[in-house]
């Protein structure tokens, strides 16, 4: 009889949906996205474009009468087949062919796309239509390469360049399951990383274009006003150019959980389009012959898009302000069709859009934090912050001061709740008084820097920027303060060990079931985010780690960490540390036992030797339960212990191995984690060979 009752019930929840099933659709849509980056091999494009057609026709079915009932099952199954189908094609239209040698020194000469800020003072300098005087062994030349300099300073976007320079391929995962940067250039285009080597001879000079000069007349003013980190903070907020700002201060404020202030996205675009969109309405109210005749509401908000979009063009249009600029327009056009503004549907519809123009964005940082972060502060909108505004009205004006700060309160812990598992996941830190943080910096961005930084923009057509320059620049002064403060707290940053990709998924799905469900049912996705975030088996389950060329090993092991072999990359060994969740000054040991032959040591019970000659091969395999060769070892050589040689890496990438409970070792490598797919070697050598390529014409 209970069985009954309760599977009436969840019938009853299941048809309550029906109403909220369209915010469903980018869910699907992300679903079929996800399913094309399993592991294996890449999938051929007619699969793509037979999904495609399988999902037109699955729509055309649900359209039947008699299919009515099961019509959201079909519109979900064609959207998550539209998904795999777009990212199939966006894939297989890249296409990036991407340098498998080292190479160079070589002559590059191509046009200067993009300029931004690198490491300890260097600049990143993107570089499109690229020739080269040297051709690769094997492979494709690549058509894009990102170089750091520290000699582009004069450079300026869209000059022809000829430079000397080291060019590498972009590299893999430094271990299993760790950031793929290889990845992230053959979607981003470029196909070589590597470093100049002198001074860059300009072949063709190009002008600024009109969005670009004005992008530089702004900077010009803010630096001819305020100076050091008070100009470069101002500069990040106004035009997007980070480069000036101090490595001390990026630091602190990164680790005070301020970072996102300085990315301009929703927050900026969102305050820029508040601020205008209040005063139009001010003033036009403040003239009754308009404000009783005419939608003074629906101008402000024409006034307040239009600026957002200016703003977004002086930011650079990166991806981040785009997306925002699309979220913060759906709700000004809802506002001129007189819609309710901040609903689910529009947060939906704007990611479906997204994610229907380059589908490869789900797996962008910025994505996934912005949507979280908007998409569980509207979900509790919709219920409990609806009521918490209507009371704030019915006090008085001491009472609404406090509904406000309780009100910053609420958002900022909801923002960092919600995006605390994906900040965790992708950084392995989350700062702990991120919610202190932001309390204290949000008001001071909100009433303070944003409106003295428009009005500077608002005054600069007539010289007259530079008092409320100084305005901002005391704030983004106090802002540097408040991080400084927050970020030399003992015990500031929390570190998290890395999970498998497929149990961040799960959490999720139950992040999303708990904002998108209506219902008492919606509490079952709270518990499945929490259980599948903290029962994830984590990095330091495998405790020992082995770099690509086996020169290097580490081993964690009860609290302590070993180093064997010399200094390694300290890319490659900050990436260990982030993934197993170590700070940065963790003490470091050396294996137990070194010699000229090699190191080794034991770890939970097994003997583990990294050998640094083949000399000795047949007696370490004897000694050894696990053993770590940096020279190819003969596949007829007999040995029990699990044998790591310098060809298996060469072949499989980076691996981890980790004692199981019966006493065995087992490993797990990049390459077979990967599979071969277009944007690994593997994948690259399928689709361009290994004959030598012309350069482009």
């Amino acid at each position: 009889m209970k069985t009954a009752k309760l599977g009436k019930r969840i019938a009853l929840e299941i048809q309550a949906q029906r109403a909220y099933l369209v915010i469903w659709a980018p869910v699907c849509f992300a679903a079929g996205v996800l399913l094309y980056f399993l592991p294996g091999q890449e999938p051929a494009l007619w699969q793509a474009a037979v999904l495609f057609i399988l999902g037109t026709l699955i729509v055309a079915v649900s359209l039947l009468q008699r299919f009515e009932s099961a019509r959201p099952v079909f519109f979900a199954m064609a959207l998550c087949a539209a998904g795999y189908a777009a990212i199939g094609f966006q894939v297989h239209h890249l296409s990036t062919p991407l340098l498998l040698e080292r190479l160079g020194p070589v002559m590059v000469e191509g046009q200067v796309e993009r300029i931004s800020p690198g490491k300890k003072g260097s600049l990143r300098v993107m570089i499109r239509d690229v020739t080269l005087d040297m051709v690769p062994s094997r492979g494709a030349a690549p058509v894009r390469v990102r170089l750091t300099s520290r000699h582009a300073d004069s450079l300026a976007v869209g000059s022809r360049i000829s430079i000397r320079a080291m060019l590498m391929p972009p590299s893999g995962p430094v271990l299993p399951g760790g950031f793929d940067f290889q990845k992230m250039a053959f979607f981003q285009g470029f196909g070589a990383v590597g470093y100049t080597i002198g001074q860059p001879q300009v072949l063709e000079e190009s002008g600024r274009g009109f969005i670009s000069s004005i992008r530089h007349v702004i900077n010009n003013r803010i630096a001819g006003t305020l100076d050091g980190d008070r100009a470069a903070l101002a500069q990040a907020l106004l035009t997007g150019e980070r480069r000036g700002i101090s490595e001390g201060n990026l630091s602190a404020i990164r680790d005070a959980g301020l970072a996102h202030l300085l990315a301009i996205s929703g927050l900026h675009i969102g305050m820029v389009a508040g601020l205008i969109f209040v005063s139009v309405r001010f003033l036009l109210a403040c003239f009754p012959a308009i404000a009783l005749y005419y939608p003074i509401k629906k101008w402000a908000a024409i006034a307040a898009l239009l600026v957002a979009f200016v703003y977004m063009l002086l930011a650079g249009a990166t991806i981040p302000t785009i997306r925002a600029f699309l979220m913060t327009g759906l709700v000004l056009v809802a506002v001129m069709l007189d819609r309710t503004a901040l609903t689910l549907r529009l947060v939906c519809i704007a990611a479906l859009i997204i994610l229907m123009i380059n589908p490869y964005a789900i797996t962008s940082v910025s994505f996934q934090l912005s949507f979280a972060a908007v998409t569980a502060l509207i979900a509790f909108h919709d219920g409990f912050g609806r009521r918490w505004m209507a009371r704030s009205f019915r006090h008085e004006w001491w009472a609404r001061v406090l509904f406000y700060v309780g009100g910053i309160i609420l958002t900022s812990l909801i923002a960092t709740l919600a995006t605390a598992p994906l900040t965790l996941y992708t950084f392995n830190r989350v700062p702990v008084y991120g919610i202190l943080s932001n309390i204290m910096a949000i008001p001071l961005m909100g009433l303070w820097v944003m409106p003295s930084g428009l009005l500077a923009l608002l005054a600069m057509p007539l010289g007259l920027e530079s008092l409320p320059l100084q305005v901002m620049g005391k704030g983004v002064e106090w802002l540097a303060q408040i991080a400084r403060l927050i970020a030399e707290q003992p015990f500031s940053i929390l570190h998290y060990p890395s999970i498998p990709d497929m149990w961040m998924v799960a959490v999720m799905a139950g992040f999303i079931w708990l904002c998108l469900w209506q219902g008492w049912l919606r509490l079952m996705g709270g518990v499945v985010m929490v259980v599948a975030f903290f029962a994830a088996p984590k990095l330091t389950d495998w405790p020992i780690l082995i770099s690509q060329d086996a020169a290097h090993v580490a081993v964690y092991d009860g609290g302590q960490l070993f180093l064997s072999g010399p200094g390694p990359d300290d890319y490659m060994f900050s990436q260990w540390l982030e993934d197993w969740g170590l700070p940065e000054t963790v003490p470091i040991q050396e294996f137990t036992a070194c010699d000229m032959a090699g190191c080794g040591m034991v770890v939970q019970g097994k003997r583990l030797i990294h050998a640094t000659d083949g000399l000795s091969t047949e007696e370490n395999c004897r000694k050894a339960d696990i053993l770590i060769s940096c020279c190819p070892v003969a596949d007829n050589t007999p040995c029990d212990a699990l044998l790591i040689d310098r060809f298996d890496v060469w072949a499989d990438g980076a691996m981890a191995a980790r004692i199981i409970t019966n006493g065995d070792v087992e490993s797990i490598s990049v390459e077979g984690q990967r599979g071969a797919r277009l944007w690994t070697t593997g994948g690259q050598i399928n689709r361009y060979g290994t004959i030598r390529s012309k350069h482009p014409e």
